[in-house]
């Protein structure tokens, strides 16, 4: 009796293999037709296509080896890129296509229509980390904002102001005004600060790498005029 189930059993599972043989030799069949289908309205599309427009038609690859910070201080708000978004700040280490680029920062507030709307062209250089640093006030005179450019090259620390002949204090020792170029400055954290008669002044904290040249362009706020 045992040895007649054994038997069964063996059929049972022969006569499934069988059926799962013949399943996959049906699928493997109607592959082969879809891939003979496909292979002739191919030819027949390149066959049947200029070969100018077969080339316009391939995706290009979109270069993205720029890098982008933008801060706003006192707040948060949104960054724009070509009039696309691209995201909330602070926004850090975003990849995205160099050249100029017209770049637009909100303030993200209910009183919005308050806050000046930074707008401006910048132009993103490749293997250059743009830093973008603003303060909106009301307007554009009381909105401030700072350029950091960083790049492998001399050490170095250039600083540019509007407007010009600012006082620049490293580490509150006063240095020179700008424009300045400061080579041999050490590696490591520094505070910058910015001043000029009739502006709001600008801190700066910065971080000097060996083999790498930083630039900074501020552009400070002018202080409201006061009426009694």
């Amino acid at each position: 009796m045992s040895n007649l189930k054994k038997l069964y059993k063996e059929k049972v599972i022969k006569k499934s293999r069988d059926l799962q043989d013949k399943k996959y030799k049906s699928a493997r069949k109607f592959l082969y037709l879809l891939l003979f289908v496909f292979t002739i309205l191919g030819v027949y599309g390149l066959y049947n296509t200029n070969l100018t427009e077969l080339i316009t038609k391939v995706p290009t690859v979109k270069d993205e080896s720029c890098i982008l910070y933008v801060n706003v201080q006192n707040g948060s708000g949104y960054v724009y890129l070509d009039d696309e978004i691209a995201g909330s700040t602070p926004l850090q280490n975003y990849h995205t296509s160099c050249g100029k680029r017209k770049i637009r920062v909100q303030k993200d507030t209910e009183y919005e229509s308050f806050y000046f709307t930074f707008e401006e062209s910048i132009e993103l250089k490749e293997h250059v980390t743009t830093t973008l640093d603003v303060d909106l006030g009301p307007d554009e005179k009381s909105s401030e904002r700072s350029y950091y450019y960083e790049e492998k090259g001399e050490t170095a620390l250039y600083i540019f102001s509007q407007p010009r002949k600012a006082d620049i204090y490293i580490d509150e020792i006063k240095s020179s005004d700008t424009p300045i170029t400061l080579r041999g400055i050490s590696e490591g954290e520094h505070t910058i600060r910015v001043e000029a008669s009739g502006y709001s002044s600008k801190e700066i904290k910065i971080s000097m790498k060996s083999g790498y040249s930083l630039t900074i362009n501020c552009i400070l706020a002018v202080i409201p005029i006061e009426y009694e």
